[in-house]
């Protein structure tokens, strides 16, 4: 059984921890290099479809396998990690037309019917560190693209993690399990 094991840590385990990996370093590249992060992101993700589709055709059966939930779980992750940066992306947009809209010039008509010019507001500028400081919620931090990215990057690492330490405890377990009887 030994074998079996180290099979299955070798040619699948190691392999989509380093493709799962490979996606969550995107994260640390700047939001605004949309190619290198999607090409990080993307490749992985079809080099894990390939290893997945791959071993489906190696071992033919017709049950769910623990290789399956694996291979499963990390696409998951690798998706989970895109949609991130999707919403990154949307957000950013989303922040910068409003900072485009607010710092427009509006005119508004005068009572005799000419148009006068409204001065832009001016927004006070303020720190990142006044701003965390700040009795904002999470969700309004959230809001703000590079906090919500910084999140983001620890919570789907921990999640990995706190996965794959259940998932080893569960199989060994049943291992067990199957091999008293």
């Amino acid at each position: 059984m030994q074998r079996r094991k180290s099979l299955f840590v070798w040619h699948i385990f190691v392999p989509c921890i380093l493709l799962v990996a490979t996606s969550w370093l995107s994260m640390l590249l700047p939001p605004d290099i949309i190619p290198g992060r999607m090409v990080l992101c993307i490749t992985s993700m079809l080099a894990m479809l390939t290893l997945f589709t791959s071993s489906l055709k190696t071992m033919g059966v017709s049950y769910l396998r623990a290789s399956d939930v694996w291979y499963v779980a990390c696409l998951l992750f690798d998706f989970l990690i895109i949609l991130e940066y999707s919403v990154l992306l949307w957000l950013q947009r989303r922040r910068e037309e409003g900072e485009a809209k607010w710092g427009q010039v509006q005119p508004f008509p005068a009572t005799d019917g000419t148009k006068l010019v409204r001065p832009s507001p001016v927004k006070p500028k303020t720190s990142k560190r006044e701003t965390r400081q700040s009795a904002r919620s999470l969700w309004e931090d959230l809001q703000e693209p590079s906090y919500m990215d910084e999140i983001s990057r620890w919570v789907l690492a921990v999640f990995f993690i706190i996965f794959t330490i259940i998932f080893w405890s569960y199989y060994a377990a049943s291992k067990r399990e199957h091999s008293e009887q």
